[in-house]
This record gives C-alpha cells, structure tokens and sequence, in this order.
C-alpha cells in the first residue's frame, strides 16, 4: 500500500489476521486495540497459579479461580489499550514505518476519546472483579490489584508485560498462602 493511496479508516492490519479493510469503529477496530492475541499472558499465569494451588491444596475453588481469570484478562485488555493511545497521543507512527501489529488510534480505527472512556469503563469492571476477590481472599489481595491497575493504566511504561508480570507475583504469593485455589 504506497502513501498516497493510505486512508487510515480502511487500512489492513499487518500481521495478516484478518483480510479486507477495517472501517472505524468496527468491531475489527476494537479487536485490533483489545489485541486478543496477548490475552495468554494474563490468562498462563492465572491458570499455573491455580493448578500449583489445586496440586497443594487438593481442590480448585472455581468462583475465586474464575474471578481471578476475568480480572487479568481485563487488565491486559486495559494495558493493550492505554498502549494503543500512549503510542499515538506520542507521536509513535509519525513516519508511517512502524513495525508491528497495528494500533487502531493511530489508524483512525478509534479515536482517542473512545479508548480513553473504554478503559475508564473495562478498569471499573476490573475493581469490581478486585473488590469480590478481596471479599472471598482478603486484603493482601488489594494490594495485588492496585498494583495490577496503577500497572494497567499508567501512561508511561516499559514493557506491555507489567500487568502480568504484577499479576503473575499476585498469584504466586496468593498460591503460596494457599488463599487463591482453596
């Protein structure tokens, strides 16, 4: 696609994953920013955290389990999220070179706004899920889940992994006190 026939509101993603243009405010513009292909690493740790506490333990408490599952999956879908607006609202793509699955604010897929209020509204449902978890688990769990969001929503970060990585310590010390597969 050469530069002067681009139109960012029917542009093709790169890596492939789906043919044909992508038209603003699709559904295939909201899947290229929850980028569901980086959902396995808030999902893997979850599920290693559970099997080591049902291999302890002896039982899998499902509720808290399947809480545990949605909660991560919601902070990395926050994550790829404020990475998707972080990257354009810094200029990211300013030559058109970048390499890369795309980012769908930077395409015109979605606007910054609608990103912005997605993620308001996904971290709301996250501390939600938080708030049961530290019902059934108990406040160490409160600090996992701050963590997890500061992590999820900060503008500035390092490594799309922060989440998970916080999330994956979260269940290893949950795992530990065998508070989270009870």
């Amino acid at each position: 696609m050469g530069s002067s026939s681009f139109h960012p509101a029917t542009a093709s993603p790169r890596d492939g994953a789906a043919t044909g243009p992508i038209r603003a405010g699709s559904l295939r513009a909201w899947q290229a920013a929850v980028r569901p292909r980086t959902l396995l690493v808030a999902i893997s740790p979850v599920l290693v955290g559970a099997s080591i506490g049902f291999e302890r333990a002896g039982a899998l408490n499902l509720l808290v389990g399947s809480l545990a599952l949605c909660a991560a999956v919601l902070m990395q879908i926050t994550t790829n999220m404020q990475n998707d607006v972080g990257y354009t609202v810094r200029g990211g793509d300013g030559t058109g070179t970048r390499a890369g699955l795309p980012r769908a604010t930077a395409r015109g897929w979605l606007s910054v706004s609608q990103l912005r209020a997605a993620i308001v509204l996904i971290a709301l449902l996250s501390l939600g899920l938080g708030l049961l978890l530290i019902v059934y688990r108990g406040w160490p769990l409160l600090l996992i889940g701050t963590a997890s969001l500061l992590a999820a929503v900060a503008p500035l970060r390092s490594s799309p992994v922060t989440t998970a990585r916080v999330v994956s310590m979260g269940c290893c010390c949950s795992v530990r006190s065998r508070r989270c597969c009870r």
